[in-house]
Parts: C-alpha cells; sequence; structure tokens
C-alpha cells in the first residue's frame, strides 16, 4: 500500500509539493531514477520496475510534469494485461492525459495522480467505472482508497493532519533540510512498530514476509517550469537521500 502527498498552490512560486513511500516486496528486482524509456523522450525519470519494464512514478523536468501510480483493491479484471506501470509514462508525455474507458479495461484497479504547475488530477479505476477529477488548491494524500478518504482509510487519518500541519517545503533552497522541512522526519516514520497498517514507512508485517517501504520520493515542480526531485533508495529512517533533479 503505497502513499502520496500532495500539495498544490497554483498561485504560488512552487505550486506543486509532492512525496510519497512505495511499498513492495522487497525481493522485486527495480533500479532507481534515471532515462530508461528513451522512447518517450531523453528528459523522462523514473525508478525501473524490471520485471514489468514500467515505474511507479515519473517526472519530465522539460515539461514540468509528474505522475504516481498506486495500486487499489479492487479485484483484477479478466482483461486487465497491461502493468499500471506504464501509466505515469503515458501521463508526463501528454500535456492533457486522456485514457479511455477501454483503456482503463487493459489495466488493474489503480489511482492516478496527474501534476503541473497550473493543473493537477486524480483518476481512478476501479475495475469497473473509470473517473477523473481536477484538484483545486489545497493538501492532498492518496493511498489504495479514494483521495482523502479519511473515513475509509486510517492510514489517510492518521497522516493527512500530520502533512497538513507540518514546516511545509521551500524547494527554491538549496540545503535538503531547508528545501523539504518537516516532510523527510514525516516519511522517516520512526515510531512505527512492525504490523502496523497505518504506518507511513512499513517496517512489515508478520504474514507478508519481505514485504515493506522500499523506497521515497519528494518532487516540486515550479511555476517556471522547472523540477526539482529527491530519492530515497531504501526505508526513509535509514536510507540516504540524493538528488536527482
Amino acid at each position: 500500500m503505497c502513499t502520496a502527498i500532495l500539495v498544490f498552490r497554483p498561485a504560488e512560486d512552487w505550486p506543486v509539493r509532492f512525496c510519497s513511500t512505495r511499498d513492495e516486496v522487497r525481493t522485486r528486482p527495480w533500479r532507481p531514477p534515471g532515462t530508461w524509456w528513451p522512447e518517450r523522450g531523453p528528459h523522462v525519470v523514473g525508478g525501473l520496475d524490471e520485471g514489468a519494464g514500467g515505474t511507479w512514478l515519473a517526472v519530465d523536468p522539460r515539461s514540468a510534469r509528474a505522475a504516481v501510480v498506486l495500486n487499489r483493491t479492487e479485484p483484477v479484471g479478466a482483461g486487465a494485461c497491461r502493468s499500471r506501470g506504464w501509466l505515469p509514462l503515458q501521463a508526463v508525455s501528454q500535456q492533457d492525459f486522456i485514457l479511455s474507458p477501454a483503456e482503463a479495461e487493459t489495466f488493474p484497479p489503480f489511482n492516478l495522480l496527474c501534476m503541473s504547475p497550473a493543473r493537477c488530477s486524480w483518476w481512478r479505476w476501479d475495475g469497473t467505472e473509470l473517473s477523473s477529477r481536477s484538484l483545486g488548491p489545497g493538501t492532498y494524500i492518496l493511498t489504495s482508497a479514494d483521495i482523502n478518504d479519511t473515513n475509509g482509510s486510517l492510514r489517510q487519518r492518521r497522516w493527512l493532519p500530520r502533512f497538513t500541519e507540518a514546516e511545509q517545503p521551500e524547494p527554491s533552497r538549496e540545503d535538503f533540510r531547508g528545501a523539504w522541512g518537516g516532510w523527510p522526519g514525516l516519511l522517516a516514520d520512526p515510531d512505527s512498530p512492525f504490523d502496523d497498517w497505518t504506518a507511513l514507512n512499513v517496517k512489515g508485517f508478520s504474514h507478508l514476509p519481505g514485504y515493506g517501504t522500499s523506497s521515497a520520493a519528494l518532487v516540486a515542480l515550479s511555476a517556471e517550469g522547472t523540477a526539482r526531485y529527491e530519492f530515497c533508495e531504501g526505508p526513509p529512517h535509514s536510507g540516504a537521500w540524493r538528488r536527482v533533479l
């Protein structure tokens, strides 16, 4: 159950401030962010899922677009033959991302967050119905449930107010601490125990050996059309952050 947090303030110098954690079986092969898809252009950056070939988070600094995909919990349909990891790549490659219901049926259920300085949107496919929603200014959290569903998701209920109240990022600052405010500390989530479904940084579950948070990301998109991207290769309470863009 991955988690994504978005602060969208279109009137500010950095309209998009975003962070996420990726929860996965840790033996699933992947590579850290790079330009792994030359057919999408030389600027598209993301971590590579070596098994399926796509990514969970894509950033195109040339167009100042980013997109992240998260699994939903509904059953996978019979026609779902494509990896969700292609959706972020498709989203950042289009100025106005469009997906038809017929195309959606080829993917397992997903939540897709598409971000640019001028517009952010949430795409939802539950295996039966496809919908999209433009997001207004505000703070948002997304998991395998609907966006800002603090009644249906205990993780969202726990973490949305913490990110709302935290020291906010100032991505124009060069130093890591100043650029990202209180977010890295929240992502590290050092106090959540093993077997905690509300944890932002999942340490593990007794019934899912080898599963947990494998990486984290911090992304900001500016009104001038630039991007800043930092990546933590490993659980964010112990891994090292490095600047990608």
